[in-house]
């Protein structure tokens, strides 16, 4: 636990919950896991994969168009029927 607040510069875990700075081989710390939580909360609400958008180019994906749409769009985010505690 002492060198939990060290940056990091790995390429580790599955790609489809990397943040952007992961995605970006930018150095980053523990708190990029917040984005993977996102990602499955929002996952979770929606009942599917949040990306790619509906109606969005992509209807199928791979690795660079993933990387595209995480680093360039904006975030998913919850319809307002959501609570904002959810």
């Amino acid at each position: 636990m002492d060198h939990t607040l060290e940056t990091k510069n790995t390429w580790v875990g599955t790609v489809t919950y990397m943040s952007p700075e992961r995605f970006n081989a930018e150095k980053y710390t523990s708190d990029t896991d917040l984005w993977s939580l996102g990602l499955m909360i929002v996952e979770c609400a929606w009942g599917r994969y949040p990306y790619p958008e509906e109606g969005s180019k992509y209807e199928k994906f791979g690795f660079w168009e993933l990387l595209d749409i995480i680093s360039n769009k904006e975030p998913p985010t919850l319809p307002s029927d959501f609570s904002d505690e959810f």
